[in-house]
């Protein structure tokens, strides 16, 4: 009797450790990188509780149960904070724009499919994470029609496409490791910061360190910024990870997904191309790697992802007024 209360009480314990998501010891490598399976952990913790209840020959003591109880509000607690609306984004008045931010794997591009999916889902600020140069300005050739203003990262294989003026744009690595893109635009007589990001997959601990970096190093940055940001794309970096809450922390700025769900937007490949034999235990993963913040004094009407189309990533979405 004593090894099988071990056996339910070490996992128990374990469940309700994970479901702190701005505990110290998620700042460890090996720790975040089994966070990303967070909602399956909110899954097992509850299935295992059901049990507990309904069949009697698991009937320990009640403390489990309770361990376990505790677990779930916190599990709840966390999830239900990205669906609870805000105040802020009832309020009217602003400019609509709309942003998108889509991945697009260099090695399965594909600019017609590419070009058909922005056109059925059109954004009035556009940022293209991943793919060459050569292929970007060749997306760009195609639909420049929606996207006159176009700005191509010297680093970090960024792409701005956009209905507006272009007033200024950099790439900068803000003394990190990877680069950045930041431009400035005018929207409806209001100056707003746009600025593309993609910090390394924390792969490795080399990587993770990396990609911690950069996010530090960014929210640093707009800290400091008098106009109002747009930060977007691909952070590799789940929602519910410590250094996202760090860097929202930090930066000021706020996930524009709060309020309006939980979207996740990788691993969807549809395709042999996308999904080698390596990958397939991907496709049991669907987490939110891909974000969009904004500064305080934007709001949100509504976020939501696309098809992933050629892609890995599902393009995220969001409609904004500022």
């Amino acid at each position: 009797m004593i090894f099988f209360n071990l056996v339910l009480w070490i996992p128990a314990i374990a469940l309700l450790g994970l479901s702190l998501v701005t505990a110290w010891w998620y700042k460890f490598w090996l720790l975040e990188i089994l966070g990303t399976g967070y909602l399956w952990f909110a899954g097992a913790t509850l299935l295992l509780w059901i049990s507990l209840l309904l069949i009697k020959p698991l009937r320990p003591k009640r403390g489990l149960q309770i361990v376990l109880a505790i677990a779930l509000i916190f599990y709840a607690q966390f999830t239900l904070s990205w669906y609870i609306p805000r105040l802020r984004d009832m309020k009217s008045g602003g400019a609509p724009v709309t942003v998108m931010t889509y991945n697009v794997n260099y090695q399965l591009w594909n600019t017609t499919a590419t070009e058909k999916l922005i056109r059925a889902y059109p954004a009035d600020i556009f940022s293209l994470v991943e793919p060459t140069k050569e292929q970007a300005t060749e997306l760009w050739s195609e639909v420049k029609d929606l996207y006159p203003h176009y700005y191509r990262a010297t680093g970090g294989n960024l792409s701005l496409f956009s209905r507006y003026p272009i007033q200024a744009a950099k790439t900068d690595n803000l003394q990190s490791a990877h680069q950045s893109l930041f431009a400035t635009l005018e929207i409806s007589g209001k100056t707003i910061q746009v600025v593309a990001v993609r910090p390394p997959a924390p792969q490795n601990k080399n990587y993770f360190n990396r990609r911690n970096q950069v996010l530090r190093s960014l929210a640093a940055y707009t800290r400091q910024q008098k106009t109002p940001l747009i930060v977007m794309g691909d952070f590799n970096t789940t929602a519910w990870s410590f250094y996202l809450h760090e860097f929202s922390q930090r930066s000021g700025l706020r996930n524009a997904s709060v309020g309006h769900g939980l979207h996740p937007t990788w691993y969807y490949a549809t395709s042999g191309k996308a999904t080698p034999s390596t990958h397939k235990f991907f496709q049991f993963i669907k987490i939110p790697l891909d974000h969009i913040f904004v500064s305080p004094s934007i709001r949100v009407d509504q976020v939501m992802t696309a098809p992933p189309g050629v892609s890995d990533h599902r393009p995220l979405i969001a409609k904004l007024r500022v």
